[in-house]
């Protein structure tokens, strides 16, 4: 006697299944290990905190990383651009040192949960891999969002000079957009024009990083210059985008 299969049916048989939908235990376990000691953040890392509560850490993922990108504004706190949440902390730019990190598993998600390392920064955020049914999806979105060395010394092609200012987090004159990402992250405005026949940007900056956990909320500035001029893809002046040079 034959069975006709329904679609519930081939559901349960489907979730009978685990290893097809999400990592196995030894995958989860050489998943820690890839994150174990230091990485540096390729993206940026910002995250809502229970905003206010004395020793809140971070909480809520708005980053969601998968094996072949990512998008800041994941989840409902993002909405036309801006993040509503008050709690929001953009802490960890990119080309962050950073380690300590604690993996959250769920069935096709990954929370990754970890704090900067550096002298001047001990924050610490959460960022959401997707889409991650085995352990090669979770290594190449590590690939992704992190990097085992400096931002820096992954560019061979980058001059001495570049790469300087980008260890230093400061921007220069001549730098591409991606080397200025290095050093000021995601811009919260972008325009695009021409002058002539030539491509034109305006970055504009963030000014400060957000909201932080404590006793009383608050934000810290970034320093970063307000605006950001690009021609033809090569930073040409920085500040006062209309007036100032790149020095």
């Amino acid at each position: 006697m034959k069975t006709k299969m329904t679609l519930s049916m081939i559901f349960a048989l489907l979730c009978a299944c685990p290893s097809q939908a999400e990592m196995s235990k030894q995958e989860r376990k050489e998943a820690e290990k890839l994150v174990s000691g230091v990485f540096y953040t390729r993206i940026d890392a910002p995250c809502t905190y229970s905003a206010g509560v004395w020793g809140s850490g971070a909480d809520k993922p708005i980053v969601e990383v998968s094996p072949t990108g990512y998008k800041i504004g994941a989840t409902e706190d993002f909405k036309g651009g801006r993040l509503r949440s008050s709690g929001t902390s953009w802490g960890i730019p990119p080309n962050t040192r950073c380690g300590y990190a604690a993996l959250i598993f769920a069935r096709e998600t990954v929370d990754v949960w970890f704090e900067a390392r550096e002298d001047n920064n001990n924050d610490e955020t959460i960022v959401r891999f997707v889409g991650i049914k085995t352990l090669k999806d979770f290594q190449d979105a590590f690939n992704v969002a992190f990097s085992r060395v400096p931002l820096q010394e992954a560019h061979d092609d980058w001059s001495s000079e570049i790469k300087k200012a980008v260890a230093e987090h400061r921007l220069m004159g001549g730098m591409t957009g991606e080397q200025a990402f290095c050093v000021v992250g995601t811009p919260v405005e972008k325009r695009s024009s021409t002058d002539g026949t030539k491509e034109v940007e305006i970055w504009i900056t963030r000014q400060d990083k957000g909201v932080r956990p404590g006793r009383k909320q608050t934000s810290t500035a970034t320093g970063f210059p307000p605006s950001l001029r690009f021609v033809d893809g090569v930073l040409t002046e920085i500040g006062a985008a209309e007036t100032q040079p790149a020095r």
